[in-house]
């Protein structure tokens, strides 16, 4: 993927971060409950700036209590935020939350290697940290080529790509030895990632591949699809190929099952893995599948390909760009709660959702040919507004957070 110069529209971005900071000073000066519109107001706003992550949720917890820590803390980031653009752009500030992020993942990882809960935390941090520059790039980005390009990289689990578009720009105040280090450690992550030869191919099918495969997408074995549109005929194409490679995969590491003779790209692992990104997001199918081939969880492993067989079967009879609401609303109606469902199940259930929506618009970001609708359809998503992303596929208006 080649994005030479990202261009950033800062100034929108900063005039509504001023903007909001001057609401939030302005809600804590009143003498009278908060009104439930303004409630709402400053959580759009809150939401159209730092995406629906937990930068937004400190926000959500202040409304409760205008006086709180939390409210606090909340003005107090948003403050930071401000400073940190208005000296090094909105690259620079992405760059050093996405840095500080992964840093902290890795050396969790490397130190507390046992310590579960700390590295999931963390690596939490970073899948919100990743979701709201995601949602930034895509609010605030000019192009929608670049805009699109980012939050791919962003949503699909290659943020060390992300820091090297954004480090040319980004003008955070780093001395040239230190800036140098910066860009040699980021090198060496993605020449380790990329060893194989095939991890660094993009997840983005891009418009050349959609030249110069019209009918190579369908092999013998899949002529059946090839009434289908192109996009939904290359979604079928590679996630049936993937499910093949898990397969094979799982019997060659499990089963004393043996590669083929003559191995092609989908035998190679990591090649799988990034065609599973493209088809799936990162998360609720990803994370279960390519873990439980590792560790040998039979049940984990079969039940994944399942639901990804599930998601073949919704692209071939609705089309791609239903998918989405094919798995918010069958995830929701799994997930619902009872009246007297407790904090705990109320959050874990919101926190899935969350995720299946970047998984989604992962998905859109890869597959949907054209820019400026991969970006709306995306945008729908990592906003959670699924009322939205229903009127976008269906040609009309809506909106309003729904999910």
């Amino acid at each position: 993927m080649t994005m030479c110069g990202i261009d950033i529209d800062d100034e929108a971005m900063l005039a509504q971060l001023t903007e909001h900071r001057k609401r939030l000073r302005g809600m804590k000066d009143l003498k009278v409950p908060l009104p439930p519109e303004m409630k709402s107001d400053l959580i759009e706003q809150g939401a159209e700036l730092f995406g629906e992550t937990r930068f937004l949720d400190m926000l959500i917890v202040a409304m409760s209590d205008k006086g709180s820590d939390e409210l606090a803390m909340y003005v107090e980031f948003v403050d930071a935020v401000i400073g940190s653009v208005q000296e090094n752009g909105v690259a620079g500030w992405l760059f050093r939350m996405l840095w500080d992020a992964d840093l902290a993942a890795t050396e969790s990882l490397l130190s507390d290697g046992d310590d579960v809960d700390s590295i999931a935390d963390l690596r939490g941090y970073l899948v919100d940290v990743c979701a709201m520059a995601a949602t930034v790039a895509l609010q605030f980005v000019r192009s929608d080529e670049q805009a699109t390009g980012l939050a791919l990289l962003l949503l699909g689990g290659k943020h060390d790509d992300a820091l090297n578009l954004l480090l040319p720009q980004s003008n955070i105040a780093l001395e040239p030895e230190s800036l140098h280090q910066v860009s040699v450690e980021l090198n060496r992550q993605r020449v380790a990632r990329d060893s194989t030869g095939h991890a660094a191919e993009s997840n983005a099918v891009s418009d050349e591949r959609l030249i110069a495969e019209p009918d190579d997408a369908v092999s013998e074995d899949d002529a059946g699809d090839r009434h289908l549109a192109l996009p939904e005929r290359l979604y079928v194409f590679d996630a049936s190929h993937v499910i093949r490679s898990y397969r094979l995969l799982w019997q060659v590491m499990h089963e004393s099952g043996t590669m083929p003779d003559q191995p092609d790209a989908w035998c190679d692992r990591d090649f799988a893995y990034d065609k599973l990104v493209s088809v799936a997001g990162l998360g609720l199918v990803s994370e279960p599948l390519d873990g439980s081939l590792e560790n040998g969880d039979a049940e984990t492993f079969q039940q994944s390909l399942e639901i990804l067989e599930s998601y073949v079967d919704c692209v071939r009879a609705h089309g791609l760009v239903r998918l989405p609401g094919y798995v918010i609303t069958t995830i929701a109606d799994t997930m619902r709660l009872d009246d007297d469902a407790s904090i705990g199940e109320s959050f874990d259930r919101a926190s899935t959702i969350r995720r299946v929506c970047f998984d989604m618009a992962a998905v859109m970001l890869a597959r949907v040919p054209d820019a400026v609708f991969r970006r709306r359809l995306a945008l729908d998503l990592v906003s959670l507004d699924i009322d939205r992303y229903f009127s976008d596929v269906d040609g009309t208006d809506g909106g309003g957070r729904s999910a």
